[in-house]
């Protein structure tokens, strides 16, 4: 009996081995190979100019990796930025982006499980503002109107991607952009319909903070 028990426990340590070890190997290969897949994130955009507070932030990214070391990622993102009146830009309101950024990845073999990385690209950001108060501002007897144009910018990026299966990995990023602000303002006295308008120049600057998953095809 003693017997019987003592090689099924050996039996059951063995199976339980190989089975660690195929998930290892499977694990190792995929954190390490080439192949495609897709992200998800969600996070916080900190803008470095004072007229925005900053806000929610999301994306939608696909990736290739073309070697064990660098990918390339094409990442659809969402941004609600509140914005604080400033004479010399927008009016109070709710400004949304969406940026739309290529990126290249260079990644560090820490081990298996654990892949950190560094990167940088290009953006075409897609903005929308809205204006606070504006019937508001139409019962004082003025028509206000501010556009914000779209965009280009760059960022630079790190980040870590953390495989808990052989095809899921838990993912944070942080990427500093840098985007140019430009769109025109105009007050009209509905009165005399006098008009006064302008430029708006400026930045949008931001820190965006993300945490995601990423699943390999």
């Amino acid at each position: 009996m003693r017997k019987k028990r003592t090689w099924f426990i050996m039996v059951s340590l063995g199976m339980v081995s190989l089975m660690f070890n195929g998930f290892a190997t499977n694990l190792a290969a995929a954190s390490q190979s080439k192949g495609g897949g897709m992200g998800v994130d969600v996070g916080y955009a900190m803008f470095t100019q004072e007229q925005f507070k900053g806000g929610v932030a999301a994306g939608l990214s696909l990736f290739y990796s073309f070697t064990d070391s660098f990918r390339i990622e094409l990442r659809g993102g969402f941004i609600s930025n509140q914005v604080e009146n400033d004479p010399e830009g927008l009016s109070k309101g709710t400004l949304t982006m969406i940026p739309i950024q290529l990126s290249l990845h260079y990644r560090f073999k820490v081990s298996n499980t654990f892949r950190p990385y560094v990167g940088g690209g290009v953006g075409y950001y897609l903005n929308n503002f809205s204006l606070e108060g504006e019937t508001e501002w139409q019962s004082l007897g003025f028509d206000i109107k501010d556009e914000v144009d779209n965009s280009f910018g760059y960022h630079l990026e790190v980040g870590m991607d953390y495989f808990f299966t052989p095809r899921m990995a838990f993912t944070l990023d942080v990427r500093y952009c840098i985007v140019s602000l430009s769109g025109s303002y105009s007050i009209t006295d509905q009165v005399s319909s006098i008009t006064n308008s302008g430029d708006i120049e400026g930045a949008l600057d931001h820190i965006n903070f993300a945490a995601g998953l990423k699943f390999l095809f």
